[in-house]
């Protein structure tokens, strides 16, 4: 949680480059709002994403282990 937390802040600290205005542009307060909350939609959709993986690979695993065990279980039973 706490490496979310400083993902987002990096977000809020964003520095621009040198650019021919002297390093300075400027946007809307909105437009910067909208851009800011994207990336902080994006940080957190990568978390999720993560998550859900990891769930997924616990359920491929458990999948092969209940396979194993049928196919033990079925052997068993052949006549």
């Amino acid at each position: 949680m706490s490496r979310k937390k400083v993902k987002l802040t990096e977000i809020d600290s964003v520095e621009t480059g040198k650019t021919v205005f002297g390093g300075k542009v400027t946007v809307s307060q909105e437009d910067w709002d909208n851009v800011s909350d994207l990336a902080k939609k994006e940080v957190a959709s990568q978390k999720q994403t993560k998550k859900l993986r990891k769930e997924r690979d616990e359920a491929v695993q458990e999948c092969d282990k209940l396979k194993t065990q049928l196919a033990a279980v079925s052997s068993e039973y052949v006549c």
